[in-house]
């Protein structure tokens, strides 16, 4: 029984932690997936000016599924092991996951989604929009649907 001089029940947490894990890494892939697969591909047909800069988008994509991986797997081995090696490639996989991940977001919105809207109508892009891409499959990506 619990009472309010029992240690702590931080039991939750790592179920928490383990839903954070999965859900960050599969919208992650999701996401990816549906900007590789309908988005680029529409923006590109219809902005072919911004062939570098997507191909650059998913060249970043592939970049970042290795690092999720390391990450991944450098998070079993430290659950499973005791002492610093384990805590120390944990911590070099999350920095070089946060070295491909972070500045890609950053350049999806400061550089991507600026073509996106010069080329996608209010339409287009809103939530519930869809319609088949080019490559007949329907996309979902925050708010996009995808046309085609």
């Amino acid at each position: 029984m619990m009472t309010a001089e029992s240690p702590a029940d931080t039991r939750m947490m790592g179920i928490v932690h383990a839903a954070f894990r999965r859900d960050l890494v599969n919208r992650l892939h999701e996401h990816h997936h549906t900007e590789d697969a309908g988005l680029w591909p529409l923006i590109r047909r219809r902005n072919p000016a911004a062939a570098g800069l997507l191909e650059a988008m998913e060249t970043e994509h592939r970049a970042i599924v290795p690092a999720i991986d390391a990450l991944t797997a450098a998070a079993e081995r430290y659950r499973s092991a005791q002492g610093d090696a384990p805590r120390e490639e944990l911590i070099e996989a999350l920095d070089a996951l946060t070295s491909v991940l972070l500045p890609h977001l950053d350049r999806e919105v400061s550089e991507a989604m600026p073509v996106v809207s010069q080329t996608l109508t209010a339409r287009e892009w809103r939530p519930g929009t869809s319609r088949p891409t080019s490559r007949g499959s329907r996309c979902g990506n925050s708010g996009w649907k995808g046309t085609g």
